[in-house]
């Protein structure tokens, strides 16, 4: 994916807890807080630049009783983020808020929601702390390890976004959630351990990890969020449990050291560009009960030699096995309906290619610049072939019936081919 759409990926996600469009805010001094329901305020932002920072126990008369996500961390782009490094202090009698050794926390709802990059690079959260905030430890790029008590249920959304030298952490049993991009670009982490109590792997939670070489997925857990394991680059190995049934868009897009997968019959929707750019992803099995190979689900791997298609697959997305250059073998099953735009553009290692009497319909440039490609059998069942589908094919010779839709595409757009053999099945 480009720069700029990981951009508004993650403006996206911060949105998700951030304010609302419609919401009134009130500024106090350099504090941005909205109202809760009963009048008291919740706390959105500091917006100064003191290197010394009083909180007080309430904004204009109204007491601060809940902190919406880090109001120290600041995000402007994928190039300007961070957290503001001053010490804070609470008076004792605050009605929400408590420091522990420079740390902030809620009291009522036992929630760490500020560290700060000149405190230590490792850290022990107190027993007792249920939640690790939105964005808590955001942009502490000097943190190398944070030690998580089993008091712990929730880490949520950014909670470690850009800890670029947190290389160990161990998340106990206890915790059930684990919110989108917690471990975002914490790119020195190694291994992750996901304990048997999380049921998901939300979006983005490991996005470029660019270190990650081992991480254990729990049988407990059903689905692999969007870009869960995005640009993990050095990510070679992926066992996926029986219990997985869906595995989301660029789940693994751009794990470059990813040679195999093994992907259980459980899982029945394989999202777009899910292993795009997986260069070097050799083999793969697709399950049984997957109905769709969905849009650039395979874009990139160019070391992807053979691909097994179950029966149960009817479509075969656009993109899906786009640039896939070492690919020799493919076998599309009797069940497949339809073949996208640019499916197998630019295979060039792909010699031959039979389309079963299934398809209705093969897209633009499905199989355009298969430069090795020297022929292609297209049944009967076939009424629509999209533009350029196979061009660039200088060797190619379809084989067609007469008088099918398919040989009057062979005529309109000057491409070789010859006819069926009297005892061909088509005629049966």
């Amino acid at each position: 994916m480009k720069k700029g759409l990981y951009i508004l990926l993650l403006l996206a996600l911060m949105l998700c807890v951030s304010i609302a469009l419609a919401e009134e805010t009130y500024t106090c001094g350099d504090f941005k807080y909205a109202l809760l329901e009963n009048g008291d305020a919740e706390l959105i932002a500091y917006t100064g630049n003191n290197e010394n920072v009083i909180i007080p126990n309430a904004l204009d008369g109204h007491p601060i009783m809940a902190v919406r996500e880090n109001p120290f961390f600041y995000f402007n782009s994928i190039d300007d983020y961070g957290i503001k490094n001053c010490t804070i202090s609470v008076s004792v009698d605050h009605p929400y808020l408590a420091t522990i050794n420079g740390v902030l926390f809620g009291q009522s709802d036992r929630k760490l929601i500020s560290y700060f990059p000149s405190l230590p690079g490792q850290y022990e959260i107190p027993q007792g702390i249920w939640e690790i905030g939105d964005y808590s430890f955001a942009g502490c790029t000097d943190l190398t390890s944070v030690s998580i008590p089993d008091s712990v249920t929730n880490i949520y959304s950014g909670a470690f976004f850009g800890c670029s030298s947190l290389t160990s952490i161990t998340i106990p049993d206890s915790v059930t959630n684990i919110y989108s991009g917690a471990f975002f670009s914490c790119n020195s982490l190694t291994n992750v351990i996901i304990p048997d109590s999380v049921t998901s792997i939300n979006s983005f939670v490991f996005h470029e990890c660019s270190s990650l070489t081992s991480v254990i997925i729990p049988n407990s857990v059903t689905s692999i969020g969007y870009g869960a394991f995005d640009l993990c680059s050095k990510l070679a190995s992926i066992t996926i449990p029986d219990s997985v049934t869906s595995i989301d868009d660029s789940a693994f897009s751009s794990c470059s050291s990813l040679t195999s997968v093994a992907i259980p019959d459980s899982v029945t929707s394989i999202g777009r560009n899910a292993f795009s750019n997986c260069s070097s992803l050799i083999s793969i099995t697709i399950p049984k009960n997957v109905t769709s190979i969905s849009n650039s689900t395979f874009d990139g791997c160019s070391s992807l030699t053979s691909v097994t298609i179950p029966a149960s697959v009817t479509s075969i997305g656009d993109y899906a096995f786009f640039y896939c250059t070492s690919l020799t073998s493919v076998t599309i099953p009797d069940s497949v309906i339809s073949i996208g735009d640019y499916a197998f553009s630019i295979c060039t290692g792909l010699t031959s290619i039979t389309i079963p009497d299934s398809v209705s319909s093969i897209g633009r440039s499905a199989f355009s610049v298969c430069s090795s490609l020297t022929s292609a059998t297209i049944p009967n069942s076939v009424t629509s072939i999209g533009l350029s589908a196979f061009g660039g094919c200088i060797y190619l010779i379809l084989t067609v019936s007469p008088g099918s839709y398919a040989e009057s595409y062979c005529i309109e757009n000057g491409l070789a081919y010859t006819i069926y053999g009297d005892n061909d099945s088509w005629l049966n």
